[in-house]
């Protein structure tokens, strides 16, 4: 095994279905409804989530990148919880519930 697969970090089946779906949505469909405000949220709790795990005081700030990197930091912050430990389950729950909000099936 090399540093670089030590490095790789597998996101959740749940998860992986909705980045795939949201990178095929155009940047237009964003300015749908609530979607950004949505996965704003989303990409809050996961900040917060992590940080707690990794015993931080306060989660830091996720930056507002625009609509072209919400997916992005979406999956950067997937993936920083998995690291920091917060369950599959609890990840899952986020990803379903914000595919609920957006209206994307998965």
């Amino acid at each position: 095994m090399t540093s670089a697969d030590a490095d790789r970090v597998t996101v959740g089946a749940t998860a992986a279905e909705l980045l795939r779906k949201l990178r095929a949505r155009s940047l237009s469909s964003w300015s749908h409804r609530q979607r950004i405000p949505a996965i704003r949220s989303a990409l809050d709790e996961l900040a917060r989530l992590g940080t707690a795990e990794f015993g931080g005081a306060a989660a830091p700030v996720v930056p507002d990148d625009g609509a072209h990197a919400l997916t992005d930091q979406l999956q950067v912050l997937i993936i920083f919880a998995i690291r920091a430990g917060v369950p599959a389950d609890r990840i899952d729950r986020i990803a379903v519930d914000l595919a609920q909000e957006l209206g994307v099936q998965i």
